[in-house]
């Protein structure tokens, strides 16, 4: 028969314990550090092509019904995203382009049958922002369409003000306005709408009004101005 003497057991089972509890941590770090770095590549019948991360999974992507059925492709790279690091979304075949904050999560939606051509959003679900951008099939001035579209959400939109506003070479309005959801969160909301060659460029970024600042106002102004289209 053997005796097995422990001594200090207390202080051995302590030490034990943060030994475990460090390897846990640096499993943790390690998994939080390759998350960050690896973002999905995704084209789009080799026209379009834009970053995501690699933890958001796209579900759906739209184009016209003249475009024919995409083809998708998707490609890991490594980046790190942080706060103040924009990523760029390029639509050769919508002849459009966007800066982006790369913290933010992008995705597609579909619109058969509207005058919606194309429609991208985005959102920072840390505080609850999202907007999109958006090209309209425009047949008539945009002035026109644009005081249509005000009396329809009238009921849904306060303090609202109206400038008109230019980006290169195309022609624009800014709407400044705040508005209340469904979910009852009041948002304060900038939207720009620019005109050229038949087509209206939309760009909206809705915030919960607590979280409102001069940061999130740049943050949309900086989408804004690295707007390109391509004739």
């Amino acid at each position: 028969m053997y005796i097995v003497i422990v001594n200090n057991y207390k202080k051995k089972f302590f030490l034990f314990g943060l030994l475990l509890l460090f390897w846990l941590f640096m499993y943790l770090l390690s998994e939080l550090i390759s998350g960050n770095k690896l973002i999905n590549v995704i084209s789009i019948k080799n026209s379009i092509s834009f970053s995501c991360p690699e933890s958001l999974k796209v579900e759906q992507i739209y184009s016209n019904s003249s475009t024919g059925e995409p083809s998708v492709e998707s490609t890991l790279k490594h980046s790190i995203p942080v706060i103040g690091q924009f990523s760029n979304y390029t639509s050769l075949e919508g002849k459009f382009s966007f800066d982006y904050p790369s913290i933010f999560e992008i995705d597609t939606k579909n619109f058969v049958g509207s005058d919606i051509l194309y429609h991208v959003d985005f959102s920072n679900k840390a505080i609850g922002a999202h907007g999109f951008v958006q090209v309209w099939k425009l047949d008539e001035p945009l002035a026109q369409f644009l005081e249509k579209s005000k009396s329809v959400s009238a009921q849904n939109i306060q303090d609202l003000t109206v400038k008109p506003i230019a980006l290169k070479d195309m022609p624009g309005y800014l709407w400044d306005y705040s508005t209340t959801a469904g979910d009852n969160v009041r948002y304060k909301a900038e939207e720009v709408f620019f005109d050229k060659n038949g087509r209206m460029y939309r760009i909206s970024y809705f915030v919960p009004l607590i979280y409102w600042n001069k940061t999130q106002s740049d943050t949309f102004w900086k989408i804004v101005d690295s707007l390109k289209v391509y004739n």
